[in-house]
């Protein structure tokens, strides 16, 4: 009698264990079923100045609330920049990003041995325009699964009539133009702070 009251207690723990790991597979296969996996796309971009790259700064931003972290494009290595080596030559730089707006938060351009850039600490500066929902300088728009390659871009500060070495400012911001190595390009949005937009034929290297 004693080995049947154990028979059936496991019998009973199998049924429950089963069921268990059931039930288990069931919820993994639903929430799998529920979550949507989002693709990256790879990006590639070339800023730069005369014979040097620009080291610029990208943020994402979602519904002109919400920025994500920045990450750096172009220009150096750190290596380069903590010993003020100057940044390298111009050179196609690809990331993989995921789908949306972003922005050109700010950029260095490097005059050996000197690097121009916006006033302050690259970590507080801001290229965007918080009251009229827009990027101060740059934007572009990634979509879902689809490779973007974005046109050469030269980015070049407005100097001050008759003072050497001094640039047209606003909000401790440069003003700049930019030199885009394209007829046109629709995945580009541009801001106020970008005073003259050249768009010349591509050609070969």
């Amino acid at each position: 009698m004693k080995n049947f009251y154990l028979f059936c207690f496991g019998v009973f723990m199998c049924f429950i264990l089963l069921f268990g790991c059931a039930s288990t597979k069931l919820k993994i296969e639903q929430s799998q079923k529920n979550i949507s996996v989002t693709a990256k796309s790879k990006v590639s971009v070339n800023f730069y100045n005369e014979n040097s790259s620009v080291l610029t700064f990208w943020r994402r931003i979602d519904g002109n609330v919400e920025k994500g972290k920045r990450f750096s494009l172009c220009g150096g290595s750190k290596f380069s920049l903590f010993f003020n080596l100057g940044f390298k030559k111009p050179f196609t730089d690809t990331v993989k990003l995921l789908p949306g707006t972003y922005y050109l938060d700010s950029f260095q351009i490097g005059f050996n041995p000197f690097i121009l850039s916006q006033r302050g600490h690259f970590l507080f500066r801001n290229g965007w325009d918080e009251e009229n929902n827009k990027p101060m300088y740059l934007s572009f728009r990634v979509e879902e699964g689809k490779d973007l390659v974005l046109p050469k871009i030269e980015i070049v500060a407005i100097p001050i009539e008759n003072k050497k070495g001094e640039y047209v400012t606003k909000n401790n911001h440069l003003i700049v133009k930019m030199i885009i190595d394209a007829k046109s390009c629709d995945n580009l949005v541009f801001g106020d702070y970008v005073v003259e937009k050249i768009f010349k034929k591509q050609t070969d290297d």
